[in-house]
Protein backbone atom coordinates (compact mmCIF):
# COMPACT_ATOMS: atom_id res chain seq x y z
CA UNK A 1 0.00 0.00 0.00
CA UNK A 2 1.13 3.04 -1.09
CA UNK A 3 1.68 6.23 2.16
CA UNK A 4 -1.02 7.89 2.10
CA UNK A 5 -0.77 12.32 1.44
CA UNK A 6 -4.29 13.34 1.73
CA UNK A 7 -4.04 14.24 5.39
CA UNK A 8 -1.17 16.95 4.65
CA UNK A 9 -3.06 18.81 1.67
CA UNK A 10 -5.14 21.36 1.95
CA UNK A 11 -8.50 21.48 -0.02
CA UNK A 12 -8.75 23.57 -2.76
CA UNK A 13 -11.74 25.78 -2.52
CA UNK A 14 -12.43 27.39 -6.16
CA UNK A 15 -13.90 31.27 -6.76
CA UNK A 16 -13.07 32.53 -3.42
CA UNK A 17 -10.29 35.51 -3.27
CA UNK A 18 -11.13 36.88 0.89
CA UNK A 19 -13.70 39.55 2.30
CA UNK A 20 -12.29 42.71 1.74
CA UNK A 21 -14.57 44.45 -1.02
CA UNK A 22 -17.55 41.82 -0.68
CA UNK A 23 -20.63 42.71 0.14
CA UNK A 24 -23.28 40.39 2.31
CA UNK A 25 -23.33 37.54 -0.46
CA UNK A 26 -19.61 37.16 -1.02
CA UNK A 27 -19.00 37.33 3.02
CA UNK A 28 -22.00 34.79 3.01
CA UNK A 29 -19.95 32.73 0.52
CA UNK A 30 -16.61 33.40 2.19
CA UNK A 31 -17.81 31.89 5.47
CA UNK A 32 -19.47 28.63 3.30
CA UNK A 33 -16.56 28.23 1.96
CA UNK A 34 -14.44 28.00 4.74
CA UNK A 35 -16.81 25.64 6.45
CA UNK A 36 -16.83 23.28 3.58
CA UNK A 37 -12.70 23.73 3.71
CA UNK A 38 -13.02 22.77 7.27
CA UNK A 39 -15.19 19.83 6.53
CA UNK A 40 -13.21 18.65 3.85
CA UNK A 41 -9.77 18.88 5.86
CA UNK A 42 -12.03 16.62 8.67
CA UNK A 43 -12.11 14.22 5.88
CA UNK A 44 -9.61 14.11 4.71
CA UNK A 45 -7.61 13.72 8.04
CA UNK A 46 -10.08 10.65 8.99
CA UNK A 47 -9.70 9.05 5.86
CA UNK A 48 -5.77 9.19 6.56
CA UNK A 49 -6.59 7.83 9.67
CA UNK A 50 -8.54 5.45 8.51
CA UNK A 51 -6.07 4.12 5.98
CA UNK A 52 -3.17 3.82 8.00
CA UNK A 53 -4.96 2.24 10.80
CA UNK A 54 -5.38 -0.57 7.44
CA UNK A 55 -1.15 0.27 7.25
CA UNK A 56 -0.85 -0.51 10.72
CA UNK A 57 -3.12 -3.97 10.79
CA UNK A 58 -1.11 -5.30 7.49
CA UNK A 59 2.27 -4.54 8.90
CA UNK A 60 1.18 -6.07 12.17
CA UNK A 61 -0.03 -9.20 9.95
CA UNK A 62 3.18 -9.52 7.82
CA UNK A 63 5.77 -9.23 10.90
CA UNK A 64 3.25 -12.40 12.53
CA UNK A 65 5.73 -15.64 12.06
CA UNK A 66 5.59 -19.11 12.48
CA UNK A 67 7.85 -21.92 13.01
CA UNK A 68 6.06 -25.23 12.92
CA UNK A 69 3.21 -25.70 10.08
CA UNK A 70 -0.24 -27.72 10.02
CA UNK A 71 -1.72 -28.42 6.64
CA UNK A 72 -4.93 -30.05 5.37
CA UNK A 73 -3.69 -31.94 2.15
CA UNK A 74 -6.29 -32.47 -0.40
CA UNK A 75 -7.94 -29.17 -1.44
CA UNK A 76 -5.66 -27.12 0.15
CA UNK A 77 -1.41 -28.63 -0.56
CA UNK A 78 -2.65 -30.37 -3.36
CA UNK A 79 -4.81 -28.74 -6.05
CA UNK A 80 -8.16 -29.78 -7.38
CA UNK A 81 -6.32 -32.28 -9.80
CA UNK A 82 -4.93 -34.14 -6.57
CA UNK A 83 -1.39 -33.12 -8.01
CA UNK A 84 1.08 -31.16 -5.60
CA UNK A 85 1.63 -27.37 -7.49
CA UNK A 86 5.39 -26.71 -8.20
CA UNK A 87 5.61 -23.57 -5.50
CA UNK A 88 3.77 -25.69 -2.93
CA UNK A 89 6.75 -28.10 -3.31
CA UNK A 90 9.08 -25.48 -3.24
CA UNK A 91 7.79 -23.78 -0.27
CA UNK A 92 7.76 -27.29 1.35
CA UNK A 93 11.06 -28.14 0.51
CA UNK A 94 12.63 -24.28 2.39
CA UNK A 95 10.45 -25.20 5.19
CA UNK A 96 12.02 -28.95 5.63
CA UNK A 97 16.18 -27.28 4.99
CA UNK A 98 14.73 -24.27 7.83
CA UNK A 99 14.23 -27.15 10.18
CA UNK A 100 10.16 -26.00 10.08
CA UNK A 101 8.29 -29.08 10.94
CA UNK A 102 5.38 -29.72 8.57
CA UNK A 103 2.30 -31.84 9.91
CA UNK A 104 0.30 -32.99 7.57
CA UNK A 105 -3.38 -33.53 8.94
CA UNK A 106 -5.75 -35.89 6.88
CA UNK A 107 -8.74 -36.98 6.54
CA UNK A 108 -7.27 -39.85 4.70
CA UNK A 109 -6.07 -42.80 5.12
CA UNK A 110 -1.81 -43.99 5.55
CA UNK A 111 -1.92 -44.73 1.97
CA UNK A 112 0.32 -44.73 -1.36
CA UNK A 113 -0.43 -41.26 -1.76
CA UNK A 114 2.14 -40.37 1.04
CA UNK A 115 4.78 -42.51 -0.55
CA UNK A 116 4.31 -40.04 -3.82
CA UNK A 117 3.85 -36.72 -1.59
CA UNK A 118 7.26 -37.57 -0.16
CA UNK A 119 9.17 -38.89 -3.28
CA UNK A 120 7.90 -35.64 -4.93
CA UNK A 121 9.41 -33.03 -1.97
CA UNK A 122 12.72 -35.40 -1.72
CA UNK A 123 15.94 -33.87 -3.53
CA UNK A 124 19.78 -34.50 -2.06
CA UNK A 125 18.90 -31.93 0.83
CA UNK A 126 15.22 -32.94 1.35
CA UNK A 127 14.90 -36.24 2.88
CA UNK A 128 11.85 -38.12 4.93
CA UNK A 129 12.07 -39.14 7.85
CA UNK A 130 9.39 -42.41 7.60
CA UNK A 131 7.52 -43.91 4.53
CA UNK A 132 4.75 -42.11 5.98
CA UNK A 133 6.07 -38.39 7.48
CA UNK A 134 8.33 -35.83 6.16
CA UNK A 135 9.86 -34.22 9.07
CA UNK A 136 7.22 -34.30 11.88
CA UNK A 137 4.24 -36.29 13.52
CA UNK A 138 1.70 -36.93 11.34
CA UNK A 139 -2.31 -36.86 11.67
CA UNK A 140 -4.26 -39.29 9.60
CA UNK A 141 -8.20 -40.14 9.36
CA UNK A 142 -9.27 -36.99 10.94
CA UNK A 143 -6.53 -37.10 13.85
CA UNK A 144 -7.75 -40.76 14.63
CA UNK A 145 -4.61 -42.08 13.86
CA UNK A 146 -1.73 -40.38 15.12
CA UNK A 147 2.29 -40.98 13.99
CA UNK A 148 5.21 -39.63 15.48
CA UNK A 149 8.02 -38.65 13.35
CA UNK A 150 9.37 -42.03 13.02
CA UNK A 151 6.29 -43.40 11.72
CA UNK A 152 5.18 -45.04 14.24
CA UNK A 153 1.53 -44.86 15.75
CA UNK A 154 1.22 -43.61 18.83
CA UNK A 155 -2.47 -42.69 18.66
CA UNK A 156 -5.56 -45.18 17.49
CA UNK A 157 -9.15 -43.79 18.08
CA UNK A 158 -11.69 -46.24 16.98
CA UNK A 159 -15.79 -45.87 16.58
CA UNK A 160 -18.18 -48.43 18.86
CA UNK A 161 -19.35 -51.43 17.16
CA UNK A 162 -22.97 -50.32 17.77
CA UNK A 163 -22.33 -47.37 15.66
CA UNK A 164 -20.92 -48.97 12.85
CA UNK A 165 -23.48 -52.05 12.58
CA UNK A 166 -26.26 -49.03 13.09
CA UNK A 167 -24.62 -47.55 10.06
CA UNK A 168 -24.17 -50.79 8.37
CA UNK A 169 -28.26 -51.33 8.43
CA UNK A 170 -29.18 -47.84 7.16
CA UNK A 171 -26.51 -48.69 4.31
CA UNK A 172 -28.25 -51.78 3.23
CA UNK A 173 -32.11 -49.98 3.63
CA UNK A 174 -31.13 -47.14 1.46
CA UNK A 175 -28.43 -49.22 -1.09
CA UNK A 176 -25.92 -46.88 -0.23
CA UNK A 177 -22.08 -47.35 0.00
CA UNK A 178 -20.39 -47.30 3.64
CA UNK A 179 -16.52 -47.33 3.53
CA UNK A 180 -14.80 -48.41 6.93
CA UNK A 181 -11.43 -47.04 7.86
CA UNK A 182 -9.66 -49.87 9.40
CA UNK A 183 -6.96 -49.46 11.76
CA UNK A 184 -4.82 -52.22 9.87
CA UNK A 185 -4.34 -49.15 7.35
CA UNK A 186 -7.61 -51.27 4.93
CA UNK A 187 -10.46 -49.60 3.64
CA UNK A 188 -13.54 -51.74 2.67
CA UNK A 189 -16.84 -51.49 1.24
CA UNK A 190 -20.26 -52.65 1.92
CA UNK A 191 -21.03 -52.53 -1.80
CA UNK A 192 -18.96 -52.04 -5.49
CA UNK A 193 -19.68 -49.05 -6.72
CA UNK A 194 -18.66 -46.56 -9.46
CA UNK A 195 -18.28 -44.26 -6.39
CA UNK A 196 -15.06 -45.70 -5.19
CA UNK A 197 -12.95 -44.55 -8.27
CA UNK A 198 -13.32 -41.10 -6.06
CA UNK A 199 -11.19 -42.39 -3.06
CA UNK A 200 -8.77 -44.05 -4.92
CA UNK A 201 -7.92 -41.14 -7.41
CA UNK A 202 -6.91 -39.75 -4.06
CA UNK A 203 -4.40 -41.75 -3.48
CA UNK A 204 -5.93 -43.85 -0.61
CA UNK A 205 -5.08 -47.79 0.05
CA UNK A 206 -7.05 -49.44 -2.78
CA UNK A 207 -10.74 -49.98 -1.78
CA UNK A 208 -11.83 -53.71 -0.92
CA UNK A 209 -15.39 -55.05 -1.34
CA UNK A 210 -16.24 -57.21 1.32
CA UNK A 211 -17.40 -57.95 4.85
CA UNK A 212 -15.64 -56.10 8.01
CA UNK A 213 -14.52 -58.52 10.35
CA UNK A 214 -16.28 -58.29 13.90
CA UNK A 215 -12.48 -57.64 15.21
CA UNK A 216 -11.35 -55.14 13.63
CA UNK A 217 -11.15 -51.44 14.60
CA UNK A 218 -13.05 -49.02 12.80
CA UNK A 219 -11.17 -45.65 12.49
CA UNK A 220 -14.56 -43.80 10.90
CA UNK A 221 -17.16 -44.48 8.36
CA UNK A 222 -17.57 -43.00 5.29
CA UNK A 223 -21.34 -42.71 3.06
CA UNK A 224 -20.19 -42.18 -0.37
CA UNK A 225 -22.40 -40.50 -2.31
CA UNK A 226 -23.37 -37.48 -5.15
CA UNK A 227 -22.64 -34.07 -3.84
CA UNK A 228 -26.42 -33.57 -4.35
CA UNK A 229 -27.41 -36.30 -2.01
CA UNK A 230 -24.78 -34.94 1.24
CA UNK A 231 -27.81 -33.44 2.84
CA UNK A 232 -30.45 -35.86 2.91
CA UNK A 233 -27.37 -38.38 3.62
CA UNK A 234 -25.98 -36.67 6.93
CA UNK A 235 -29.98 -35.90 7.97
CA UNK A 236 -30.49 -40.07 8.05
CA UNK A 237 -27.10 -40.91 9.67
CA UNK A 238 -27.86 -38.05 12.35
CA UNK A 239 -31.23 -39.94 12.79
CA UNK A 240 -29.58 -42.85 13.16
CA UNK A 241 -26.83 -42.17 15.24
CA UNK A 242 -28.04 -39.86 17.19
CA UNK A 243 -25.09 -38.68 19.97
CA UNK A 244 -23.06 -41.97 19.84
CA UNK A 245 -20.88 -40.18 17.21
CA UNK A 246 -19.97 -37.01 15.47
CA UNK A 247 -20.26 -36.22 11.90
CA UNK A 248 -18.36 -34.46 9.21
CA UNK A 249 -17.75 -33.75 5.77
CA UNK A 250 -13.94 -33.11 4.38
CA UNK A 251 -14.98 -33.90 -0.05
CA UNK A 252 -18.95 -32.64 -0.77
CA UNK A 253 -20.82 -35.80 -0.96
CA UNK A 254 -19.01 -37.81 1.30
CA UNK A 255 -20.36 -37.72 4.73
CA UNK A 256 -18.18 -39.15 7.80
CA UNK A 257 -18.68 -40.68 10.85
CA UNK A 258 -16.62 -40.26 13.83
CA UNK A 259 -16.13 -41.33 17.75
CA UNK A 260 -18.03 -38.64 19.32
CA UNK A 261 -15.73 -35.67 20.48
CA UNK A 262 -13.23 -36.47 18.73
CA UNK A 263 -11.47 -34.52 15.68
CA UNK A 264 -8.74 -33.10 13.44
CA UNK A 265 -7.93 -30.55 16.20
CA UNK A 266 -7.42 -33.51 18.47
CA UNK A 267 -5.13 -35.27 16.83
CA UNK A 268 -3.16 -31.83 15.57
CA UNK A 269 -2.96 -31.43 19.43
CA UNK A 270 -1.25 -34.99 20.10
CA UNK A 271 1.23 -34.05 17.28
CA UNK A 272 2.19 -30.65 19.00
CA UNK A 273 2.64 -32.47 22.31
CA UNK A 274 5.34 -34.86 20.29
CA UNK A 275 6.98 -32.05 19.28
CA UNK A 276 6.73 -29.86 22.49
CA UNK A 277 5.31 -27.54 20.07
CA UNK A 278 3.32 -24.48 20.55
CA UNK A 279 -0.01 -23.78 18.94
CA UNK A 280 0.89 -20.13 18.87
CA UNK A 281 3.62 -20.72 16.84
CA UNK A 282 1.81 -22.58 14.18
CA UNK A 283 0.59 -21.93 10.58
CA UNK A 284 -2.69 -24.16 10.10
CA UNK A 285 -3.97 -24.37 6.42
CA UNK A 286 -7.25 -26.02 5.84
CA UNK A 287 -10.48 -26.14 3.30
CA UNK A 288 -13.23 -28.30 4.21
CA UNK A 289 -15.61 -28.67 7.38
CA UNK A 290 -13.25 -31.40 8.81
CA UNK A 291 -10.46 -28.03 9.60
CA UNK A 292 -12.89 -25.86 11.20
CA UNK A 293 -11.84 -27.30 14.30
CA UNK A 294 -8.26 -27.23 13.83
CA UNK A 295 -8.50 -23.77 12.43
CA UNK A 296 -10.21 -22.48 15.58
CA UNK A 297 -8.31 -23.87 18.38
CA UNK A 298 -4.88 -22.61 16.73
CA UNK A 299 -6.72 -19.34 16.20
CA UNK A 300 -7.35 -19.52 19.60
CA UNK A 301 -4.32 -20.10 20.99
CA UNK A 302 -2.52 -17.07 19.16
CA UNK A 303 -1.75 -19.09 15.64
CA UNK A 304 -1.86 -18.48 12.54
CA UNK A 305 -5.06 -19.78 10.92
CA UNK A 306 -5.47 -19.38 7.05
CA UNK A 307 -8.11 -20.69 4.49
CA UNK A 308 -7.48 -20.94 1.29
CA UNK A 309 -10.40 -19.61 -1.26
CA UNK A 310 -11.94 -22.53 -2.30
CA UNK A 311 -12.72 -23.66 1.57
CA UNK A 312 -15.91 -24.44 2.67
CA UNK A 313 -17.81 -20.94 4.23
CA UNK A 314 -18.34 -22.11 7.42
CA UNK A 315 -13.78 -22.50 7.32
CA UNK A 316 -13.25 -19.11 6.10
CA UNK A 317 -15.83 -18.22 8.87
CA UNK A 318 -13.39 -19.76 11.51
CA UNK A 319 -9.39 -18.53 9.79
CA UNK A 320 -8.11 -15.57 10.52
CA UNK A 321 -6.92 -15.00 6.88
CA UNK A 322 -7.61 -16.16 3.40
CA UNK A 323 -5.25 -16.74 0.92
CA UNK A 324 -5.58 -17.87 -3.09
CA UNK A 325 -7.23 -20.93 -3.92
CA UNK A 326 -5.55 -24.43 -3.84
CA UNK A 327 -5.30 -24.28 -8.01
CA UNK A 328 -3.39 -20.68 -7.31
CA UNK A 329 -0.84 -21.77 -5.06
CA UNK A 330 -2.93 -20.40 -2.01
CA UNK A 331 -0.35 -22.75 0.23
CA UNK A 332 2.65 -21.18 -1.02
CA UNK A 333 1.48 -17.62 -0.57
CA UNK A 334 0.70 -18.56 3.34
CA UNK A 335 4.19 -19.94 3.95
CA UNK A 336 5.79 -17.76 1.96
CA UNK A 337 4.25 -14.59 4.33
CA UNK A 338 4.60 -15.87 7.28
CA UNK A 339 6.94 -18.58 7.42
CA UNK A 340 10.68 -16.50 7.34
CA UNK A 341 13.30 -17.19 4.88
CA UNK A 342 16.71 -17.97 6.19
CA UNK A 343 19.37 -16.98 4.48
Amino acid sequence: MGRCNRGSRQPRVHGVQGAHGMGKHGQVLLVFSAAVSAILALQNRAGCGWVMQRARAELAEHSRRASVVVTDVDGTLMNSSNQLPTANCEALRRCVRQGVPIILATGKHRGPWVRRLLDQVADPSVQALSEWTLNAPGVFVQGLRVCDSAGQVVVANVLPASVFHACARLAEQKAWTLLAYTDSDRIISNRASPLIQAINALGEPPVEVGAVDEKTGIHKLLFLGDPSMEKAVRVEVEATIGSEASLTVAIAGMVEVLPKGICKADGVRQALKLLDADPSDVLALGDGENDVEMLREIRRCGGISAAVQNARPALKEAAEYTVASCDEAGWAEAVDRWVPHVA
